[in-house]
């Protein structure tokens, strides 16, 4: 679509085909006021002109642009315009002439792309599990800011760097056979944080395959389950020392009645003895370790006692 501009008396000309596109012609324009005022969205107007003017004054002879022009119905179409300056003979510019394109399908695409995009950004820093994405050799691609907390890194600290470098030693071989089988299913590994304490995470990942079918990767999603893994072991902790107290009860019960009847009689025999007699110290002995005896099962059964408490 042709257009051809005279700079001195700011008069256009267009040929049919932009006719068509916009619904009218430069014939139709009222008089009052510049073609521009009319054709050039409002929005539009200052930027386009001033760069103009700023191409006019540079000496270049092709200029490009994109702005929206007003349709005759009201709408208005994304044009890509460009021109070249002819000069006069003392050199100045007198007239462009140019051609345009509707561009209006490609940057409503464009727009919708950058929405989607947009949108797409907003779910991944605002999602409450980390999002992390490697390539085919296990290094990092992409990292959302909430995986990056979990790990204290930073995200820029995180990309380039294998999944492995997250990892200690016992739990790598874990993790490279699990990547080996191609992802499959969920796992709870244990990764390092960059303070050195353990993140328990729960991970679930999705192969990512080229054009030609290929691995090229995983998209994974990560669940921090440390608190949950370490009531885990506080209960299971717990539970343990629930059934030792138990087994330290049952056994001082027994230990106490049979310290029962040693101490009964050790007492019944010291009564029969006199000091000095040749059995008394060694029944003396035999009662004091009763007594001692007697001192540690009721420790047991305190034990036993509070870790019953406690499993309450």
């Amino acid at each position: 679509d042709i257009w051809d501009w005279d700079l001195a008396t700011d008069q256009v000309w267009w040929n049919e085909g932009i006719r068509g596109l916009f619904g009218y012609s430069p014939a139709e324009v009222d008089p009052h006021i510049t073609w521009w005022q009319k054709s050039i969205h409002p929005d539009d107007q200052h930027r386009v002109l001033s760069g103009v003017q700023a191409f006019l004054d540079s000496g270049e002879r092709l200029w490009s642009d994109e702005y929206r022009f007003c349709r005759a119905d009201g709408s208005h179409a994304w044009v890509f315009d460009r021109g070249y300056v002819l000069l006069d003979d003392q050199g100045k510019p007198v007239r462009m002439i140019g051609a345009m394109v509707d561009i209006t399908e490609r940057r409503k695409t464009e727009e919708a792309l950058r929405e989607s995009e947009e949108k797409f950004r907003r779910i991944v820093e605002t999602a409450g599990e980390g999002l992390w994405i490697i390539d085919q050799h296990f290094k990092t691609v992409f990292a959302n800011p909430q995986l990056a907390r979990m790990f204290g890194y930073t995200v820029e600290e995180m990309i380039g760097r294998s999944v492995f470098d997250f990892m200690d030693d016992e739990s790598r071989p874990i993790a490279a056979a699990y990547l080996e089988c191609r992802y499959a299913g969920p796992h709870d590994f244990r990764y390092r944080r960059k303070d050195g304490s353990d993140l328990w995470a729960i991970q679930s990942v999705k192969p990512l395959v080229d054009r030609d079918g290929r691995c090229a990767g995983a998209l994974g999603m990560v669940l921090d389950n440390t608190e949950r893994r370490q009531l885990e072991e506080q209960l299971c902790q717990s539970q343990k020392m629930e059934a030792i107290g138990r087994l330290a009860g049952g056994v001082a019960h027994d230990f106490n009645n049979m310290l029962t009847a040693i101490n009964g009689y050790s007492e019944l025999l010291l009564g029969s003895l006199r000091p000095g007699e040749p059995m008394y110290e060694q029944v003396e002995e035999i009662r004091k370790a009763g007594e001692r005896a007697a001192l540690l099962t009721r420790q047991l059964l305190a034990f036993s006692s509070r870790q019953e408490m406690q499993s309450v």
